[in-house]
């Protein structure tokens, strides 16, 4: 699990908060699934559950009842007061299987009418099924002052689900990826980041200034963060499968498949996410360890395709990201790294801490970019840069055994020495000497001619 700064006094607020009393555990925004039904205490600025639920400046010019529609059921209506301050916007209907959502309104003159305002009765309202039950208990009302801008915060999704459309979009990325910096494990390491696309965004509806300006009670502040917006949102690790407006936090590899009881999200991924983003948000295995097995890597080709997938609690369908680093993504990686040791551009993607650069290809005769390391960060030197990896002498080779390829620093040449200038009686005396020696025969021959060699010619 990675640990930043501000982790710990998060963690104590999640323990605060993130269970109110009848919501899911890690989704408090959701009371249940079946019927669906959202926590009353938590609902979004301006709405509110049943009669009861209203305050009291509300609950005494607001009515919701039923009305009786002969043998098709009952319908839910909506009765605002002549003398209210509020209008009503958005209607959750509740009923057996969920909410049906309603932003228009048949108040009596028009079918359609945007708002339920002060001495205004909408009718018509049910839920999925004629045959429904519907409940005034769960209904869920959201209001704002008669001005411009609908308080409209929640959308329909299926099966009587809605979702929170101020909800973060966060996308996840692959930020780093090495091989082991132990030699011969034949490891790898990967880092994950994440963007964030979209963040909370402050009520714009007129008297939005009387609630509280985000209510998700998976979201929180942060003593050095400034403004009104929550600085963060948690996702505790959960697997992704069927929506059910429930969040999502899901590392996904290969080897659950070969295990039948191990379905499991969790892979040490961050749980808390901020405004900003975070490039360097965790990596599959520790890297902050004080001992030295922070360089133990335990990735393997065949644990390609890993997958990281993020959805915030009550975030819609559509808010889903997922990345991937599949084999084919391995392979083009380390294409690019034997591109630079022939003499190509570095890599964009950076090392993960604690790891190497591929070895060269043994077809690369010259490396004309050394291989690079990326050390593991410490205390005293938390992002340390990358450098050249030296050169070592090659390993003895047992029988049998292929040598490895030698790892070459960028080559050293060294200029051939100046040519001394031989002058002309220099010349001459090497050839009377060679004349002379050639006469000779055998041994004294070849000891003469030698000896003539060694002369300036």
């Amino acid at each position: 699990m990675r640990h930043k700064p501000f982790v710990a006094a998060m963690t104590t607020a999640m323990a605060l908060t993130a269970s109110p009393a009848f919501a899911l555990p890690g989704d408090p925004g959701v009371n249940d699934l079946s019927p669906y039904r959202l926590n009353a205490r938590t609902l979004e600025p301006g709405c509110f559950q049943g009669e009861r639920g209203l305050p009291q400046n509300l609950s005494d010019h607001i009515d919701i009842g039923l009305l009786d529609a002969g043998t098709i059921g009952e319908d839910l209506h909506v009765s605002v007061d002549d003398d209210a301050d509020a209008s009503v916007d958005q209607v959750l209907v509740a009923d057996m299987v969920g909410y049906k959502i309603y932003n228009t309104f048949d108040t009596g003159t028009v079918n359609s009418d945007a708002d339920v305002d002060p001495g205004q009765t909408a009718t018509g309202m049910n839920g999925f099924t004629a045959q429904g039950t519907t409940s005034t208990f769960d209904t869920i009302v959201c209001v704002s002052d008669h001005g411009t801008g609908d308080n409209e915060p929640y959308a329909q999704e299926a099966g009587g689900m809605v979702s929170a459309k101020n909800r973060p979009i966060l996308t996840p990325k692959v930020t780093a990826f090495g091989v082991s910096a132990i030699a011969n494990l034949h490891t790898y390491r990967i880092g994950f980041g994440y963007d964030t696309t979209q963040w909370y965004t402050a009520p714009t509806f007129d008297g939005h200034s009387a609630f509280a300006t985000v209510t998700d009670p998976n979201a929180f502040s942060s003593p050095t963060f400034d403004g009104d917006l929550p600085a963060f949102v948690s996702l505790f690790p959960r697997p992704d499968g069927d929506y059910d407006t429930r969040r999502v936090n899901d590392v996904d590899k290969p080897g659950e498949e070969w295990s039948f009881f191990n379905l499991t999200p969790f892979d040490g991924q961050s749980f808390l996410f901020g405004e900003r983003g975070d490039l360097t948000a965790w990596a599959d295995d520790p890297v902050t360890r004080s001992d030295k097995r922070n360089l133990i890597t335990d990735m393997t080709q065949g644990d390609f395709p890993i997958s990281w997938t993020l959805r915030p609690s009550l975030a819609a369908p559509s808010s889903k990201r997922k990345v991937t680093w599949t084999l084919a993504d391995y392979f083009a990686w380390n294409k690019s790294w034997q591109d630079y040791y022939k003499g190509g551009k570095l890599p964009a993607l950076p090392l993960a801490p604690g790891t190497n650069s591929p070895a060269p290809d043994p077809s690369i005769t010259v490396v004309v970019n050394p291989p690079l390391t990326q050390p593991a960060p410490t205390p005293a030197n938390p992002t340390p840069p990358p450098v050249a990896v030296a050169p070592v002498a090659a390993a003895p080779v047992a029988a049998g055994q292929v040598a490895a390829a030698p790892v070459v620093a960028k080559p050293i040449t060294t200029a051939p020495a100046a040519k001394k200038v031989v002058t002309a009686k220099q010349k001459k005396a090497f050839a009377k000497c060679v004349k002379t020696a050639n006469k000779k025969q055998g041994k004294t021959r070849t000891k003469a001619r030698a000896k003539c060699a060694k002369m300036p010619h």
